[in-house]
């Protein structure tokens, strides 16, 4: 499993307004915060705005610097180019995102998305419990449950 992260800065809503609209990486109709996050290999930045005054965003390095960022109930995917390759809404909020060498894993309150390495989605599996992990083992890849039970979500 590939933990690196980045850093997300948080920016004003005037800044937040000055963004080109391609830019714009998830896009909250009534935000509270926003934020910004540097493409180091191409020099530009994104943008993203979030609802939650609680609740962090969470940023993840995948393969080839492409850049996962989850919030809310969306969840996107930048390529170091600032192409954006992923932009899905969710149907619960976002809680973990872990990436595998066999792609990344977006854990939600009610389900988990999975999507392979070409960003295609895999598999988008309801949940009955709140879970708190995700791991790998053997190949595939599991959620974890409060209680220590676990799932096959491959």
């Amino acid at each position: 499993m590939t933990l690196r992260h980045i850093a997300l800065r948080e920016i004003s809503a005037e800044a937040f307004a000055r963004w080109s609209p391609p830019q714009k990486v998830i896009v909250h109709e009534h935000a509270r915060r926003f934020g910004a996050i540097d493409l180091v290999k191409s020099g530009q930045s994104i943008a993203i705005s979030w609802r939650s005054e609680i609740v962090e965003p969470v940023v993840v390095v995948g393969d080839q610097s492409d850049i996962w960022v989850g919030v809310d109930q969306r969840i996107a995917c930048v390529r170091s180019d600032g192409s954006i390759v992923v932009s899905l809404g969710l149907a619960s909020s976002v809680l973990h995102l872990r990436y595998f060498s066999s792609g990344a894993v977006v854990l939600c309150e009610t389900e988990a998305v999975v999507f392979n390495r070409d960003f295609s989605i895999r598999a988008i599996r309801g949940l009955g419990e709140l879970p708190c992990d995700v791991v790998a083992r053997g190949g595939e890849r599991f959620v974890v449950f409060e209680d220590g039970s676990q799932d096959c979500i491959d």
